[in-house]
């Protein structure tokens, strides 16, 4: 609406909208709607006219027809974004100004989520610097007045904010077992606890967070070499990142390496693969960027500097669908033969299969079972594991230890996960942390999009129904977590980059990268 106004006096035309109520319908009856339709067509022309409503034919009053124009977002990202504009204190202040009406306003056990606990038990796992001391002392005082116990985890020696299953499970059947209640639970810092999968009452979670800023957020400034490592997931547009990077190395003076193809595809590697690879990735000139399919390494482990860990993730089950036909894709197998002509090729009836007709036939390759892994080079089933590593512990698929340990490695190791359903804000994040390479990208991006976004699109994989997709969900559940943990990560990148602070870093000791 600012754009609209703003063109209509450089172009001519007035631009309006309705005043607003504090009952906004957008459904109009016949009578409403044919008296707004005669008030507009008073209005001088040409005219642009704003205002929440449903669409109304103005042929059906035998009116001329204008020309209609609207937005529309993404369903999920819009509904949450509502959820939370009503809910802004600045909005009742803003529409009060604007009605003068007593407004509507939301029932106040809608702006909280302790109705849908089941014990009258806090649980508090602080994170470090965000004054949890003093809360914790508040809590002891109000535990007098209220009359509820107060008690620190025995955990509290630190030892990381990484707990296993095991440990996870021990601390929450002791805090859940807790004879009395009401109580104020709080342990020392970890990560968050999801209560659930041990088939455990959910207690009450608080936790108290600083501002944002690009310092904590930022993994750029712990590498120690100008080394990026891209150990891309397959199916999550990476082979436009690859090609991104390929015109970025030519603008911003660093070479560019990717893995050779494979005949056999493995991101497993045994531990002495591992160092074999992270010796010649380490050996390479800097700056440079090296690309390859393969599950999270830790250089360090092997004594060597630490590269900028570097991936792209995409909705699980998106990614899943987009993987079954690419690997029957005819030009797969037709560069697959060239590649390696000895490969065979194979059968037909398994290159016909559909993937609605594999799932709601309980066919084994469609069947995503908790717990079960698939023996062998890797399961490209999902994209934690890249994340997870190499241990057999990450390969049982959808597990809490292997969700757990995924997110570890994103929030202490990458410098940026992207996710390629939000392309411009990957593109946004990368530029601001790790500027060494990714400067100009988004001039690159917007020049020669339309030829970016047609690289490795399968254009025989076929639409698949919402209610297979919610099937195939139903087993993807921590896979979905751990994608939403991954989006939510770099949105926060993202606001700490664009809040008017001063970006806050370390003295750097790598020329080029962010805070030099």
């Amino acid at each position: 609406m600012e754009l609209m106004a703003r063109l209509g006096k450089i172009n001519g035309f007035t631009h309006a909208r309705n005043k607003g109520s504090a009952h906004e319908t957008i459904v109009m009856n016949k009578q409403r709607q044919n008296d707004l339709i005669a008030d507009l067509l008073t209005r001088p022309k040409p005219h642009i006219y704003s205002q929440h409503i449903a669409y109304i034919n103005f042929t059906r009053f035998h009116l001329p027809k204008p020309i209609y124009i609207n937005l529309i977002r993404d369903p999920i990202d819009r509904i949450i974004s509502w959820h939370y504009y009503i809910r802004a204190p600045w909005y009742y202040r803003d529409m009060q100004a604007k009605l003068g009406d007593k407004l509507w306003r939301l029932n106040p056990k809608f702006l909280n989520n302790t109705k849908f606990h089941f014990r009258d038990i806090i649980f508090y796992n602080r994170v470090p610097k965000t004054g949890s001391e003093t809360l914790i002392e508040l809590m002891i005082q109000l535990g007098k007045k209220n009359d509820f116990q107060n008690e620190r985890s025995p955990f509290s020696k630190p030892t990381g904010i990484y707990w296993s299953v095991e440990r996870q499970k021990e601390e929450a059947t002791r805090i859940l077992e807790l004879q009395e209640e009401p109580a104020f639970v709080y342990v020392e810092h970890m990560n968050y606890m999801n209560i659930r999968p041990f088939h455990l009452p959910q207690p009450i979670y608080i936790n108290m967070m600083s501002s944002l800023n690009v310092r904590d957020l930022n993994n750029t400034r712990k590498a120690q070499m100008e080394l990026v490592f891209f150990n891309r997931v397959p199916k999550v547009g990476s082979q436009t990142f690859m090609e991104l990077l390929r015109r970025l190395s030519e603008r911003n003076n660093f070479q560019f390496h990717r893995d050779a193809v494979q005949k056999v595809e493995t991101i497993r590697l045994a531990e002495d693969q591992q160092q074999e690879m992270a010796e010649v990735i380490s050996e390479l000139p800097e700056p440079s960027v090296f690309i390859k399919h393969v599950c999270f390494t830790n250089f360090t482990k092997f004594n060597l500097p630490r590269p900028i860990y570097l991936n792209v993730v995409r909705d699980p089950v998106e990614r899943v669908i987009s993987w079954f036909y690419y690997v029957r894709a005819p030009w797969y197998f037709v560069e697959r033969k060239a590649a390696f002509p000895d490969l065979p090729l194979p059968h037909p009836a398994w290159l016909k299969k559909d993937f609605e007709t594999c799932v709601l036939n309980g066919d084994q390759e469609c069947t995503y079972t908790q717990g079960v892994t698939v023996e062998g080079i890797g399961d490209h089933r999902r994209q934690s594991l890249f994340f997870c590593g190499h241990d057999y512990e990450c390969t049982p698929f959808n597990t809490v230890g292997a969700l757990e340990r995924a997110k570890f490695a994103v929030e202490q190791q990458y410098a940026v996960v992207g996710v390629l359903e939000d392309l411009n804000t990957t593109l946004s994040v990368l530029e601001k942390y790790v500027p060494r390479f990714f400067e100009g990208v988004r001039d690159i991006y917007a020049t020669s999009a339309e030829y970016l976004t047609k690289i490795n699109k399968n254009n025989f994989k076929p639409p698949v129904s919402e209610h297979v997709k919610d099937i195939v969900r139903r087993n993807f559940t921590n896979e979905i977590e751990f994608y939403q943990f991954c989006r939510q990560r770099l949105h926060k990148q993202y606001l700490a980059a664009h809040l008017p602070q001063r970006i806050i870093t370390d003295s750097a000791h790598l020329p080029g990268l962010i805070g030099n």
